[in-house]
């Protein structure tokens, strides 16, 4: 499954995930919602890794990668607009929301 894996303060990359999203962080996966233009993907981090207050993420901190909405892989060209963007604006909250 192609997807956009993303490190704090680096380049995020497309990577080929052998697994799901669920074992990638072991179990302990929050799965949220990222928005780029009109289109709908999954942002999936560590449970441990997104602060939420008053039902709007407010903090990421660690790994988090980017699939489709319904945790499917992406296109080539979905991954390589996603990776761009993050890329460019790294963490925007802006366009993160709780499920």
């Amino acid at each position: 499954m192609r997807i956009v894996e993303m490190h704090p303060r680096e380049e995020s990359s497309v990577i080929a995930l052998e697994t799901d999203p669920q074992t990638y962080f072991h179990g302990e996966a929050k799965i949220l919602s990222f928005t780029l233009g009109e289109k709908k993907y999954s942002f999936v981090c560590h449970q441990d890794g997104v602060q939420v207050k008053n039902n709007e993420v407010k903090a990421l901190y660690g790994p988090a990668i980017v699939c489709g909405e319904a945790l499917q892989g992406l296109s080539e060209q979905e991954a390589s607009l996603v990776q761009r963007y993050m890329n460019d604006y790294q963490f925007d909250l802006s366009n993160i929301s709780l499920h």
